[in-house]
């Protein structure tokens, strides 16, 4: 499989055993926080919003590289500017640009599917990402959220690594012995999937997760590009 490399990973669960502090890598790694802004359940209305009425733009958009000049474009061809009118305050906090926006819109996307979802994950593993083309043609100097990709190839990872367990947490209600159960099965695959170095709680691994599930089962039956 591919990816690797070292991780400082703080998952918050009371009820899962403390990951034990890996040694440090040999070369310095970006920190991702956890989504802790105020305005979760904002973005998180919105973000349902566009999902209960997804049309082939939207799928679109999610295919587009993160910060790139084709990420923000793509957006007046969706719901988003409807969904933002019906989320008094929404307008000005964060936009089709913003990262975790993104991973909050392919959640919404894969809870209104979870009932189809297939016992296996799709898409075998392989070194071929969905996003390697597309770096691959932008021209020098062109913008791209590069931690934003991170966190989707380690939702993918992710779920390759143990697709029953990661569907099984995001059928999950939270809080209860299911979710418990899924977050102690998955824990000991978050490492091997990263270099990140990522402080996350369930609520962040639920969104890591459902990125990957996305790429892996819905993105392809949606015309979207997989892996």
């Amino acid at each position: 499989m591919r990816r690797g490399g070292g991780i400082l990973l703080g998952l918050l669960v009371a009820t899962t055993p403390a990951l034990a502090a890996p040694k440090p890598v040999a070369r310095p790694v970006p920190a991702v926080a956890a989504p802790a802004q105020p305005d979760q359940a904002l973005r998180r209305r919105v973000a349902t919003c566009i999902a209960a009425s997804a049309t082939p733009p939207l799928y679109a958009w999610l295919d587009t590289l993160p910060g790139s000049e084709q990420d923000g474009p793509l957006a007046t061809r969706f719901s988003l500017a409807a969904c933002m009118d019906k989320a008094p305050g929404a307008w000005g906090r964060f936009g089709a640009r913003d990262a975790e926006f993104r991973m909050l819109v392919t959640e919404a996307l894969v809870a209104r599917r979870l009932a189809g979802l297939p016992a296996a994950s799709p898409v075998k593993p392989g070194n071929a990402r969905w996003y390697d083309a597309k770096l691959a043609a932008l021209p020098s100097g062109a913008t791209v959220d590069r931690d934003a990709l991170a966190l989707d190839d380690f939702g993918t990872c992710v779920a390759e690594s143990d697709w029953a367990a990661s569907v099984a947490l995001l059928r999950s209600p939270s809080g209860s012995p299911a979710e418990k159960a899924a977050v102690a099965t998955l824990t000991p695959k978050l490492a091997p999937c990263t270099a990140l170095q990522v402080a996350m709680d369930r609520s962040t691994l639920r969104l890591i997760v459902a990125s990957g599930v996305y790429r892996l089962a819905v993105a392809p039956a949606m015309g979207g590009v997989a892996g």
